[in-house]
This record gives structure tokens, sequence and C-alpha cells, in this order.
């Protein structure tokens, strides 16, 4: 038994996290040194970035092998979209290893996660594998068919008229009507 420092309670040793810089446990309990450290974080939140950022510098690459991980990667995947890593490789294999949309084999941008897990926000089912680019489209255009439908019917339309712009009219007459099938 041990008596916590900031809420003066007794409790079993198994109360009161592992110092192991002292080699015995710490002076307060549990949820006392959470709210501690909370607390501490809060207030002092550049320096926690600027501790992290340093961490970052001198351990490169560390967080991208940790999620990588096969069995953190198969948890993470499991917790948040309710498949399992096989699951997700054998989409991913199905698909072409590319990008469901644009077909492309590079991820795009390298952070932690290269490869996206598009997932519908209702159901909350896997749709497939995307690479950043594709992923962030469909964020902005909040996964909306008729955004996507407008944004065609734009461009198709700025198409034509940037074709339009660069000959003589009298060249196209016949076939601009051809550009909008």
């Amino acid at each position: 038994m041990k008596t916590c420092k900031i809420c003066t309670q007794t409790k079993p040793l198994g109360e009161f996290y592992f110092n192991k810089k002292q080699g015995t446990s710490q002076s307060y309990c549990k949820p006392c040194a959470v709210a501690k450290s909370t607390a501490w974080g809060q207030k002092n939140r550049s320096r926690m970035r600027e501790l992290r950022k340093a961490w970052d510098k001198k351990n490169p690459g560390y967080n991208k092998q940790y999620l990588q991980r096969p069995r953190r990667r198969d948890w993470e995947l499991r917790r948040t979209y309710g498949i399992t890593l096989k699951e997700y490789e054998n989409l991913f294999s199905a698909q072409g290893k590319c990008c469901a949309i644009c077909k492309t084999t590079s991820p795009g941008k390298q952070d932690s996660h290269p490869w996206h897990t598009d997932h519908c926000h209702k159901n909350g089912r896997v749709r497939g594998i995307l690479c950043y680019n594709c992923n962030i489209a469909l964020g902005l255009v909040k996964d909306s068919p008729i955004i996507l439908r407008r944004m065609i019917a734009y461009l198709k339309k700025e198409h034509k008229k940037n074709i339009l712009d660069n000959f003589p009219l009298e060249l196209f007459e016949n076939t601009s009507k051809n550009l909008d099938s």
C-alpha cells in the first residue's frame, strides 16, 4: 500500500506507475498522474511540439516503420475499418495494387500511411484503397456524386471552350457537337 501525494488516498502499489529511473513506483496514483500530465500538456503545447519535433529529428522514419509493422497495421485496420490486414491486402491486390480511382501505382504524398483506406462515412463500409490525391479529392467534394458530375460538366465545357478559342470556328462547326459525347 502507498499514499498518493496529490489526492492523499492510500492505494495498492498496482495503482501507481513504476518509475524505471528510480526503481520504485511514482509518488502519485495513476489517475492523479494522468491529470497532472494532461494539465502540463495543455499549459505547454508549444513546448510539447518542440519536444516532439526534436524526438522525430533524432528518430527519422520511426513512426512510419512502427505503423507499417504488420501486427500494428492489422490492429489499426480492425479498430478503424473493421477489416483485417489480410482483407486489406486482398482488396489492394484485387484492384491491381494501384489506386482504385486514378490507377496510379504511387501513393503520392509520403506520410505515415502511404495508401489511404477509403470508406463510406455513413455506414463505415470500406470502398477501396486510394492514393493521397484521390483521397483528398473525395474529401473535398464530400463524397458527393452530384458535385463530381458538376465538376466533369465544367471540365468538358472548359475543354470545349479552350479548343474553340485556339482555332478558327469554321474548322469546328461540324465537330464541336461531337465534343459533348
